[in-house]
C-alpha cells in the first residue's frame, strides 16, 4: 500500500477552488482501488476532505493521491478462428500510479501496468492456445500534466513497453517506446478526457517478427452522484500498424459505476465496468 502524504490530501482539487499491452479486448472488469492516508482528520472537520472530494481526485488525470490499483478482467473472445467463440480469458492487472509535485499546477505522474495472466488463450496457426499463469509485457508511462483555466488538464510524456511476458507467444519480445499526450476537462458536473500513445520498436527480438508499431490510448469520463457514487468508464483502445485491416484495431464502448469510502485510515474505491468492442478483430479478439 502506498502512503498519501497530508499535503496531498490538502491539495485536492475542490479543496483548493474553495480555499481550502496491445491486448485491450475487455468486456468486463471489476477493480479494487486503494491507498492509505498517513494522518486522515476525524469527519466533519475542515481539514477532512469529503468522500466525493478524494473520489474526484482520485479519477482525476491529474490526482495528486498516489494509489495501487488491482484490476480483475474477464474476457470473451469472439473471432473466426475454430473454437474462438468458446474461448475466455482471466487477468489481474496490478497497476501503481505515484505522482510528483513540481508546482503548483504541474505534476509529473508515473504509472506502471503489470498483467498476470491467470488463463488466456491466442492464435497460433489456425488453432486457440492456451496459457495459465503466465506473465504478460510490462507497461510504464511517464505524463508531465498541467492544469490551465476552466478546468482543462494537458499532458504529455513518454510511454514504454517492456518483454517481461513469460512466453514469447504472450507478448510483443520487443521493447517499444514513444510520445503519450492527454487532454481533459474537469468540472462540478464530471470530468471527461482521452490519453493516446504511439509506439515502435527500440530494442529486442526483430528477426521472428516484424517490428511493433502500435497504438494505443483510452477515453474516459466521470460523472459523481451522492456518497461517492460515481457513474464513469475508461475504455481503453488500440491500432496494430503490422496488422491488416480487418485485425487492427480493437475500440470498446464502456459504461460503468464505482463507489469510493473511507475505511479506517483508508480511502478504498471499487468499481464496476462493462466494455463492448464495436470494432475487434475479425480473426480472434
Amino acid at each position: 500500500t502506498l502512503y498519501v502524504d497530508p499535503r496531498h490530501a490538502r491539495s485536492i482539487r475542490a479543496l483548493r477552488e474553495d480555499g481550502q499491452d496491445e491486448y485491450f479486448r475487455f468486456l468486463n472488469q471489476w477493480t479494487v482501488t486503494a491507498a492509505r492516508v498517513k494522518t486522515l482528520p476525524p469527519p466533519g472537520t475542515l481539514s477532512r476532505p469529503s468522500v466525493g472530494e478524494v473520489a474526484a481526485e482520485l479519477a482525476a488525470p491529474d490526482s495528486s493521491l498516489p494509489l495501487i490499483q488491482l484490476s480483475l478482467d474477464q474476457v470473451h473472445y469472439q473471432g473466426s478462428v475454430p473454437g474462438a467463440d468458446s474461448s475466455d480469458a482471466t487477468r489481474l492487472t496490478l497497476a501503481p500510479q505515484v505522482p510528483f509535485d513540481l508546482g503548483e499546477e504541474s505534476r509529473l505522474i508515473l504509472r506502471a501496468h503489470l498483467p498476470l495472466l491467470l488463463d488466456d488463450a491466442i492464435v497460433s496457426g489456425n488453432e486457440i492456445e492456451h496459457f495459465s499463469n503466465e506473465l504478460g509485457d510490462l507497461r510504464v508511462d511517464a505524463l508531465l500534466v498541467n492544469q490551465v483555466d476552466r478546468g482543462w488538464v494537458y499532458g504529455a510524456g513518454l510511454a514504454a513497453g517492456l518483454p517481461t511476458a513469460s512466453s514469447d507467444a504472450l507478448g510483443l519480445d520487443q521493447w517499444v517506446l514513444g510520445p503519450e499526450v492527454l487532454l481533459g476537462n474537469v468540472q462540478d458536473w464530471g470530468m471527461i478526457g482521452a490519453r493516446i500513445a504511439h509506439q515502435w520498436r527500440v530494442a529486442g527480438d526483430s528477426n521472428e517478427r516484424r517490428d511493433a508499431r502500435l497504438s494505443r490510448g483510452e477515453y474516459f469520463y466521470r460523472f459523481p452522484l451522492d456518497q461517492g457514487w460515481e457513474i464513469r468508464s475508461h475504455p481503453e483502445f488500440s491500432y496494430d500498424h503490422r496488422a491488416d485491416s480487418d485485425n487492427a484495431r480493437q475500440q470498446p464502448i464502456g459504461i460503468g459505476a464505482s463507489k469510493t469510502m473511507f475505511v479506517g485510515g483508508h480511502v478504498l474505491r471499487i468499481y464496476l465496468e462493462y466494455w463492448h468492442f464495436v470494432n475487434k478483430a475479425d480473426l480472434f479478439g
